[in-house]
């Protein structure tokens, strides 16, 4: 709409579908509009090349994933196994094979027997014919991926390829976004992470994430709205969980832990840019605390910069609170941040705005110290604090006669931190107002399902009765009527 024709990072329908034309007989080139490669058999339609997404997956399993012994077949960029391989193996996987040793990496999933496959660069790898072929994941742990040392990559892959794994930091001269699918195991990931030391901008981005979709990975790697110790985790003790210095991140589907008994000012997700404007998005997170001792200003999300931009959405966070002290469910020390359709419960402040500018809509921030501190922009969200004064559509959701029945009104079993929307009686039910930004729910759902966007993470799916009766106004009976 304003003309710019720059082909999006994650398009499906252009990217890496057109005719490589390096070779063509009535007029041959590599470069795009721009001047940025086209890299072989990768070439996007259209006057300009996207950047490449590199795949890099992390799983705490230095096993071979292929228990099926499947061979390989390698055309361009498609690879055909001989058998269905095992449901965890999906994008970012690295494929071990030949003589001597090749590698490629998974980048697409179409069924459980065919995937596309990228070399090191995102060009085509090496063809091959009935290969026998190794699968494992790239870096065991988030903080190995960050290194970017060779000592970090997964040590059963061989020493001759392993340099092979490692990606230009400098994605915007690189050409490249790095894509980071984060994989579940028996035991949680467990070092702190730092991202720092790379070159990001708009399109050139990091995104690290749980793959979910059926394109990308036989089985959701991702939690389904509430704490499942079977899907990625991240756990770290006294320490920010997972930081980002960089400008343009994304976090998406991850479900971090940070515990606390003696530290301050620490983050669950601690986004802090160093330099200039940023776009950060962190979406679809389940974020918890456990605190005890003197911890105090420890956060859920916390964006420190002055000049940074954060898209807040979909994200459930909960249980940063100490009595007396200054933790926080989300807080934007600086920066701009946008923060909607949030479900944030028992912290000593929900959302906390200690600097810069905050709009909050769309969240229910409840059973809370308190639920809103410092200048915020509000528009609907519900809150069992009184907001009418500074929310022109506050949604009351405060405790009356009984606390308990009144919350459960609202969630399935809010005790259990189970924050979806209970029925269509819930206060949270098409309360909401339409954000573009937001186009789903915490778990995929889109919104709306039915006439407005619900409050909170949550959209719901269920069925709505034929006829509904809102307050206000009168209504009269007479005769006989049967309502069931």
């Amino acid at each position: 709409a304003n003309d710019d024709f720059r082909l999006a990072t994650e398009d499906t329908a252009a990217g890496n579908v057109g005719a490589d034309l390096s070779s063509d007989s009535n007029l041959h080139f590599s470069d795009d509009i721009e001047g940025d490669a086209r890299l072989p058999g990768v070439w996007d339609i259209g006057a300009d090349e996207a950047p490449t997404i590199l795949y890099r997956s992390v799983g705490y399993d230095d096993s071979d994933l292929n228990t099926v012994s499947a061979t390989t077949m390698i055309a361009s960029t498609t690879a055909t196994f001989s058998t269905d391989l095992p449901a965890n193996i999906g994008v970012g996987d690295v494929l071990q094979y030949g003589t001597p040793y090749q590698i490629a990496f998974i980048a697409g999933r179409t069924s459980s027997t065919t995937y596309t496959v990228n070399s090191w660069d995102g060009s085509s790898p090496t063809a091959t014919t009935s290969a026998n072929v190794s699968i494992f994941r790239a870096h065991e742990r988030l903080d190995d991926w960050e290194d970017q040392i060779e000592t970090d990559v997964n040590d059963s892959i061989d020493d001759s390829v392993s340099n092979y794994v490692l990606v230009n930091q400098d994605l915007v001269a690189s050409h490249t976004a790095m894509f980071v699918p984060c994989y579940a195991s028996t035991s949680a990931d467990d070092l702190a992470v730092n991202i720092n030391g790379w070159t990001t901008a708009t399109s050139s981005y990091i995104k690290v994430y749980t793959p979910v979709n059926s394109t990308e990975v036989g089985e959701s790697q991702r939690h389904s709205g509430k704490w499942d110790d079977s899907k990625y985790r991240i756990e770290v003790n006294n320490d920010h969980t997972l930081s980002a210095r960089e400008e343009y991140v994304r976090i998406e589907g991850l479900q971090i832990k940070l515990t606390c008994d003696s530290f301050d000012s620490a983050g669950g997700l601690d986004v802090r840019p160093q330099v200039g404007s940023s776009d950060i998005r962190l979406s679809h997170n389940i974020i918890k605390g456990v605190l005890s001792g003197t911890s105090n200003s420890n956060c859920g999300i916390q964006i420190v910069s002055a000049d940074s931009t954060a898209l807040i959405w979909d994200n459930i966070v909960y249980d940063f609170f100490i009595n007396g002290n200054t933790n926080s469910g989300i807080r934007c020390w600086d920066g701009n941040c946008f923060i909607y359709n949030n479900t944030v419960y028992n912290n000593n402040d929900g959302i906390r705005r200690s600097n810069g500018e905050v709009m909050a809509k769309n969240n229910v921030v409840f059973n809370n110290f308190n639920d809103f501190t410092g200048t915020i922009t509000m528009d609907y969200n519900a809150s069992d604090d009184d907001e009418s004064g500074t929310d022109p559509h506050w949604i009351d959701i405060s405790p009356g006669v009984n606390e308990a029945e009144d919350w459960a009104r609202a969630f399935v079993d809010y005790a259990n931190y189970d924050f979806r929307i209970k029925n269509t009686l819930s206060p949270l039910y098409d309360a909401g107002t339409t954000i573009t930004d937001v186009t789903d729910d915490i778990i995929g759902t889109a919104r709306p399902v039915h006439d407005a966007y619900d409050v909170g993470a949550f959209e719901y799916t269920s069925g709505r009765p034929g006829y509904r009766f809102s307050p206000g106004g009168t209504f009269k009976l007479k005769g006989h009527f049967e309502f069931r």
